[in-house]
């Protein structure tokens, strides 16, 4: 009988051609594991465009209907978060403070976002976590509608920021009021921190999601 084993076959190929594949596989294992951090500097050294809002004219005929300064009955005297795209207003409550109440925690949602806030009076904090939707963006033509030209000012004055040319960033719709002053506060991720009279403000950003908290913090 025949020996049917068959004799094991060797290939060759070219040592340039190995040694490509090797460096081949090498480079894509290496972009696979760092692909987030090479992302990052890419976009890094992109070429910076500055967004504004700045020559937004108002179509506001009544100025006492603005929603910011007009003559609408307020309930709101300390700091508050504002969604510029429907105009829903959040109050820290920190007026509350010399009060002592109790603790607070709320959550709810509207078109333009949904929240969370925790409110601890007594101890002269409060926060609040905002979610807005994955292709959030802010509606420049309702700002255009409902507020007056110097209130109109005063808010796209603190909407600029900037971003890499192919980097896909929008305009957060949201920012702080000081409801004593009317003073405008940026939300915008380059604002991480403010002083607004005897409050401090912080800020943290992730993607979709803004978080403010606020303290008392008067002079002694």
């Amino acid at each position: 009988m025949q020996d049917q084993r068959k004799e094991p076959r060797y290939y060759k190929i070219k040592s340039s051609l190995f040694w490509s594949g090797i460096v081949f596989t090498i480079v894509m294992m290496g972009t696979i594991c760092f692909r987030d951090k090479i992302w990052e500097e890419w976009q890094k050294r992109q070429e910076r465009i500055e967004v504004s809002y700045e020559g937004l004219s108002s179509k506001l005929e009544d100025t006492t209907s603005c929603y910011l300064c007009g003559s609408n009955d307020k309930n709101f005297t300390e700091i508050g978060l504002i969604s510029m795209n429907d105009w829903y207003v959040l109050d820290f409550q920190i007026k509350d403070y010399n009060d002592g109440s109790g603790s607070r925690i709320a959550w709810g949602n509207t078109e333009a976002f949904s929240y969370t806030s925790e409110i601890y009076p007594s101890r002269g904090m409060a926060s609040i976590k905002a979610t807005l939707p994955e292709d959030y963006d802010l509606d420049s033509a309702a700002l255009q509608k409902h507020l007056c030209q110097p209130c109109l000012d005063k808010v796209t004055n603190n909407l600029n920021f900037s971003k890499g040319k192919y980097e896909k960033k929008n305009t957060i719709p949201l920012c702080l009021v000081d409801f004593q002053t009317l003073e405008i506060y940026s939300l915008q991720d380059w604002h991480v921190g403010c002083s607004i009279r005897d409050y401090w403000a912080k800020m943290d950003y992730q993607e979709n999601i803004i978080k403010v908290e606020i303290f008392y913090l008067p002079e002694r």
